[in-house]
């Protein structure tokens, strides 16, 4: 039997449903009861430490390729290797939490509306088919939708591709990373991006050597504006 990506979405939300009925969900941070589809309590939440328009200014300056591909950027929180971002994102990306997305890309939406105006479409960081086949969904596209329901625009999820698989990031420095990611990506549609306002979607930014490597296949094809919009960023 061939398994449509709805169906498998519907299957997992059924059987996460299921453990939450045999093992209710508790907060990550405490250990009460969180709200519906949420990781972490109101309490917790408000624990985690936010990103700032003063680490948005040295985000933009870590780099000097971000302010040539980036035109805004607006993320979620600040990534702590021992915090509690990182405890949702490893549940989220690794644990089989994908309606998580809807959570967290919930609470990016209500930040990146307020920092800039509507995109023409919205692009999640791809994943290689053999690796979504492994995890069974992509992060960056369950971010991806909430944030593309917010701004009322297109949701973009075949438009960039990756074209070959890479090795884990986890472990490489940031050269390893950027050769890691070379000619990993590919537009499917260039006349789609052309003249539009694009916003990449990504997990957790880290080197940012795969955020980068995606853009930079975006600037190719002479988008109007390109927004990036994360759930975190690493310590800098």
């Amino acid at each position: 039997m061939l398994w449509t990506e709805t169906t498998k979405s519907f299957l997992r939300f059924v059987a996460d449903g299921a453990l939450d009925i045999l093992f209710p969900r508790t907060c990550l941070g405490c250990g009460l009861q969180p709200a519906p589809g949420a990781p972490v309590c109101d309490r917790c939440l408000t624990s985690i430490e936010p990103v700032d328009a003063f680490d948005l200014e040295e985000f933009f300056r870590s780099d000097e390729r971000i302010p040539e591909l980036f035109d805004a950027a607006s993320i979620l929180w600040r990534y702590r290797k021992s915090g509690l971002a990182s405890s949702i994102h490893t549940r989220f990306k690794y644990e089989n939490r994908p309606r998580y997305g809807d959570w967290i890309g919930g609470l990016m939406s209500l930040r990146a509306i307020r920092e800039f105006a509507s995109p023409d479409m919205v692009v999640p960081i791809p994943l290689h088919r053999t690796r979504r086949r492994e995890r069974g969904y992509n992060q960056a596209l369950e971010l991806a939708r909430p944030l593309s329901r917010s701004f009322d625009c297109t949701l973009a999820a075949e438009v960039l591709i990756r074209v070959r698989p890479t090795k884990r990031q986890t472990g490489l420095d940031r050269t390893e990373r950027s050769l890691n990611l070379e000619s990993a990506f590919r537009v499917t549609d260039p006349l789609a991006i052309r003249g539009r306002r694009v916003l990449l979607v990504d997990d957790v930014v880290t080197t940012g050597a795969t955020t980068l490597s995606a853009a930079s296949e975006l600037k190719r094809c002479e988008p109007s504006w390109i927004g990036l919009a994360a759930m975190a960023v690493a310590g800098r």
